[in-house]
């Protein structure tokens, strides 16, 4: 099930990550996606420490999901046999301490 898979990719990742989830055809780019999941892991989050919105970006409207299956629920409402007909792009963003010029690299 997508929401599982979703689930246990963000619970491998540290705190302060954030993933995009571009839910788009199989054969299509994420460019056209248009619904993108941001999936945030931090410790002020509502549930398991996760924060979830959802984009809709031809109506550029922003929802926010306590879990990863309501996510779904809500973009499954547009999209038939959202499972069969799509798939989900990951992309991981990793939070940096910019304060610890350890990290910056010079150009």
């Amino acid at each position: 099930m997508l929401s599982e898979n979703l689930w246990n990719r963000l619970g491998q990742f540290a705190l302060g990550t954030t993933l995009y989830v571009f839910i788009t055809p199989s054969t299509s780019p994420s460019s056209v996606s248009q619904f993108v999941l941001y999936m945030f892991r931090d410790d002020s989050a509502v549930e398991e420490n996760t924060r979830i919105l959802v984009r809709d970006r031809n109506l550029d409207l922003m929802t926010t999901y306590s879990c990863i299956s309501l996510a779904l629920s809500h973009v499954s409402t547009f999209v038939e046999d959202l499972s069969l007909t799509h798939v989900a792009r990951i992309y991981a963003v990793l939070e940096r301490d910019w304060e610890d010029d350890s990290q910056i690299s010079s150009w």
